[in-house]
């Protein structure tokens, strides 16, 4: 399935300033809002549309699979005013930033993770894990956790796009919901502007060849849904119309893969992991790179807990637990997050840190088992006295 989407097609219009790009994670998205309807069948696009126009706002985002509302551009007394008349709404809460975690480390002050920042190298550095050619590498992570046949399910990259040219991935869909208003140029293109999802969809799945990186489920069909800027921000109201789309597209066994990061005000991804969980997808979350014990009380998605979703946590080449990596009971797996080499946007490989890094290694071994996520040991120098397991192929 080849899916392109962009925000014309979407009925947003273009503008030039992206203002998203001096926000940081948890900033309130000015005069933006989404809105739940109240229990019950509701014609989601009807009555969007209907209150858009009552309102005199724009409606951004309908949402119909995690939950039934939509996302309004629209003035405080003017969304303040709607709720009070229109009886089909719940209520509307205002838009918040979100991003990726190393965004996220950055906005609280944390130390931040080396992202490579370097032009990307090309590959080479041998072949500790075997297979491929003589031009390609397999990293340390993906050596440490295995590499095996794809079960058949697609990885679903929930992140700031994917290279679409890549020749090393199985590139199988592209979707794009940021709202043009917000970010002008950097909306209406699926493509990876940022280098983070691309490097996420290696880890999972690049192919075993003779070239780049290999995956840990190598060739397994990817899925790119760039909900991101191409500094790594958006606001959640963006996010929430991917994770819509994927809820409408998945199939159970699928994993989706989240390395991105909110605070706890933003109740929206919960509600988009849970929906998802609760569908038979495998939801897989990075814990964050704060370097504090914040997952269990202010980082979303990754205090989820329950069947199908997954918290991962960050080591080092000994198992120790990395310096920037959260920690804490919402945690189900460590695994290999400092320099990891992966796929680059436009060719080339290149090492990133973070937790972002660690997810898609457990992301691969669900796309190999179908659920099944054996363990090496433990964690070291873990934090608050619960070294949970490094997750690797039965």
């Amino acid at each position: 399935m080849s899916i392109r989407m962009c925000a014309a097609l979407m009925g947003v219009s273009m503008m030039t300033a992206p203002a998203a790009l001096a926000q940081s994670v948890g900033d309130p998205v000015i005069d933006t809002f989404v809105c739940t309807f109240v229990d019950g069948p509701v014609s989601v696009t009807y009555e969007a549309n209907r209150a858009a126009n009552e309102a005199g706002g724009r409606l951004l985002h309908t949402y119909s699979r995690i939950f039934n509302g939509f996302a309004l551009r629209v003035s405080d007394k003017a969304i303040d005013r709607l709720v009070e008349r229109n009886p089909m709404i719940m209520g509307c809460s205002q838009a918040v930033y979100v991003g990726l975690p190393d965004a996220g480390a950055a906005a609280r002050g944390a130390p931040k993770p080396d992202n490579g920042g370097g032009k990307p190298d090309n590959g080479g550095g041998g072949k500790p894990g075997g297979g491929g050619g003589s031009d390609q590498t397999v990293p340390w992570g993906v050596a440490r956790v295995g590499s095996g046949t794809p079960n058949g399910n697609a990885a679903w990259v929930v992140d700031t796009g994917v290279d679409v040219d890549n020749p090393d991935l199985n590139l199988v869909g592209s979707a794009e919901f940021l709202t043009a208003e917000t970010f002008g140029g950097n909306a209406n293109s699926v493509d990876d502007l940022n280098g983070h999802g691309t490097h996420v969809a290696g880890t999972i799945a690049a192919i075993d060849n003779t070239v780049g990186v290999v995956g840990v489920a190598p060739g397994a069909p990817v899925h790119s849904v760039r909900v991101l800027d191409s500094v790594g921000v958006a606001p959640d109201s963006d996010v929430a119309a991917g994770l819509d789309f994927v809820a409408a597209n998945a199939l159970p066994g699928d994993v989706v893969n989240l390395s991105l990061t909110a605070d706890q005000g933003s109740t929206i991804l919960d509600t988009g992991v849970q929906a998802l969980a609760e569908g038979g997808v495998y939801v897989v979350m990075a814990a964050g790179n704060s370097g504090v014990n914040v997952d269990t009380s202010s980082v979303s998605p990754a205090y989820n807990n329950g069947s199908n979703l997954f918290t991962v946590s960050a080591i080092d080449k000994r198992s120790n637990l990395a310096s920037f990596s959260n920690y804490g009971a919402s945690v189900d797996y460590a695994e290999p997050g400092v320099r990891i080499l992966s796929l680059a946007p436009g060719g080339g490989t290149t090492n990133k840190d973070g937790t972002s890094m660690a997810a898609p290694h457990l992301s691969g071994i669900l796309l190999v088992t179908g659920g099944s996520v054996g363990a090496d040991g433990q964690v070291k120098r873990d934090k608050d006295g619960i070294a949970e397991p490094v997750g690797v192929l039965p």
